[in-house]
């Protein structure tokens, strides 16, 4: 990041000159490496577009995804707050339209991220279902049973980010060593014992949502690959509780995607080689579980590798949980949501209100499973997510590329 005292043309504050009153325990150091899994998500790319979709929509994806994370890490470096976008928003829009821009700024910001932590709450419930049900074949997934999944789960997250807060950045470390030993684990599990598709079948484009359109078929599938990317900045909404922030951020935020980036592709093209036919793999209650099954033909290993799956599941949204309720504190603080939910309890230290907000609007989409299939529910809030989560990426970085095209450097040379 730059080491001028100033950057496009906007002074780095410190939290302080935001008038931002520092409440909240700093017990971070450093936010963990967390790769967004590529095993959990295949489902609508290979009903849409097949292997060819699943493989090049990474690609562009994981192309689109880079340069973001380098502004976004160095926004951070120069006003490293839980606001993020609509912070940025507001210092860098020209005047007239600074308040409009930041407005509409942090609502989207705001709904995608609580969006965010709903589907991935929901896929860490299914993943739990698929792992069940394979020892347990008369198991009956989706419908009220996700709907209790999530909410147990998000009732752990609740307990966790207002008692024991401070084992979450112990947990974002174990999960990050965890994910590259889960990793190499099924990498080498598969190419060792799975048979092997020819190296034609990742060029293959399959159709089987009922889309006539080709082209649109792979555009839906690439709503996979995008939501993956989803919250790439998360961890500048812990800025306010991060010690060294405006160095630590930039870097973990960067490098981060860097290195998730790299262990996504070789995932992807792993599956891709080693994965049986689609059409039974698409009837299967969860499409990387029964790859693993057939390749294996252990369902001992796919077990392990299941519940290893659900437990960094369970570590990546106890961050994301923490992310959307600082981000929702921050909000009400600023004035976007009601102040009541913006104080700081005094004894933990925590912003419980805010907690228990986004526990209750997660529960509400979390009811949207009930009456429908499995990847109904989940393929509507991942597409929520994404959509708000990318417009707000998208006001941001032109308004960032407005401010470098029209202000001109004033850092000492």
């Amino acid at each position: 990041m730059a080491d001028t005292d100033y950057d496009l043309g906007v002074p780095k504050l410190n939290i302080t000159e935001l008038n931002v009153q520092e409440r909240l325990d700093r017990p971070r150091e450093n936010a963990s490496f967390l790769e967004k899994d590529t095993r959990t998500n295949m489902h609508y790319a290979m009903l849409n577009g097949g292997p060819a979709a699943y493989v090049f929509n990474y690609i562009i994806c994981i192309s689109g995804a880079l340069p973001q994370a380098a502004c976004f890490a160095e926004l951070s470096s120069i006003i490293p707050i839980a606001g993020a976008q609509y912070y940025w928003t507001f210092h860098l829009a020209p005047p007239r339209t600074k308040r409009f821009l930041t407005w509409i700024q942090g609502w989207s910001t705001w709904l995608g991220y609580i969006s965010i932590l709903a589907s991935s709450v929901n896929v860490g419930a299914v993943t739990i279902e698929a792992t069940v049900q394979l020892n347990s074949p008369g198991y009956v997934n989706g419908g009220w049973h996700t709907t209790v999944l999530v909410l147990a789960l998000l009732s752990f997250y609740l307990a966790v980010n207002i008692w024991f807060f401070r084992i979450v950045p112990w947990s974002e470390l174990a999960c990050g060593l965890a994910n590259i030993i889960f990793f190499l684990v099924t990498i080498v599990a598969l190419w060792v014992l799975s048979p092997r598709n020819p190296p034609d079948f990742l060029l293959r484009r399959i159709s089987l949502g009922g889309w006539e359109n080709e082209f649109l078929a792979w555009n839906i599938g690439l709503l996979t690959q995008v939501w993956q990317f989803v919250g790439l900045e998360s961890v500048v909404h812990m800025g306010e509780e991060t010690k060294n922030v405006r160095r630590s951020a930039p870097i973990s935020m960067f490098w981060s995607m860097v290195v998730s980036g790299v262990m996504g592709f070789i995932a992807v093209i792993t599956y891709t080689i080693c994965m049986p036919k689609i059409d039974d793999m698409m009837t299967s209650s969860n499409p990387f579980l029964y790859l693993l099954l057939t390749s294996t033909g252990s369902r001992a290993l796919t077990t392990f590798l299941g519940a290893g799956l659900i437990l960094l599941n369970l570590g990546c949204n106890m961050s994301v949980f923490s992310s959307a309720s600082r981000l929702t504190w921050a909000w009400a603080r600023d004035g976007g949501l009601p102040m009541y939910f913006s104080l700081v309890d005094g004894k933990y230290r925590v912003p419980i209100r805010s907690v228990l907000l986004t526990w209750v609007l997660c529960a509400l989409l979390a009811l949207l499973n009930i009456g429908s299939g499995t990847y109904i529910a989940l393929g509507a809030i991942n597409s929520l997510s994404s959509l708000a989560s990318y417009f707000s990426y998208s006001i941001i970085l032109c308004v960032t590329l407005h401010t470098r095209l029209t202000t001109q450097g004033t850092a000492d040379e």
